[in-house]
C-alpha cells in the first residue's frame, strides 16, 4: 500500500516501571502505578502527538491493577496491595474528580 513505518522517540515513563495500568481519558493514553523501586501512583498521559504529561497522582500507590475506560473517564482499581480497595477516577483533562 505504500505506506512506510517510522520511529519516533518519546520520553519514556519512570524508573522502568512494571505492572502498570493503562486505559483512555478523552484524547488522553493513561498510564499508571506500576512498581520499580517503589509502587508508585504516578499517571503519565500521552495525547495524539505523543506528547506526554503528568496527570494528578492516584490516591495511592498500585502495581498489577486494572484500568478502564468510560465514556469520557478513566477508571484505575485493585492492584496487589491488600489496601487498593479504591478506585480513581480521570476525567479528560486529566484531573483526578474523586476516588470511590
Amino acid at each position: 500500500n505504500g505506506s512506510t513505518l517510522s520511529k519516533t522517540e518519546i520520553d519514556g515513563l519512570y524508573d522502568g516501571a512494571w505492572g502498570l495500568a493503562g486505559a483512555r481519558a478523552g484524547n488522553y493514553a493513561l498510564f499508571c502505578g506500576g512498581t520499580g523501586s517503589s509502587t508508585y501512583k504516578y499517571v503519565t498521559a500521552y495525547d495524539s502527538e505523543l506528547t506526554q504529561y503528568r496527570a494528578d497522582d492516584m490516591s495511592m500507590g498500585r502495581m498489577d491493577h486494572v484500568g478502564v475506560s468510560i465514556k469520557t473517564y478513566a477508571l484505575f482499581g485493585g492492584g496487589g496491595n491488600q489496601e487498593n480497595v479504591a478506585t480513581d477516577i480521570y476525567d479528560s483533562s486529566l484531573t483526578r474528580i474523586g476516588t470511590i
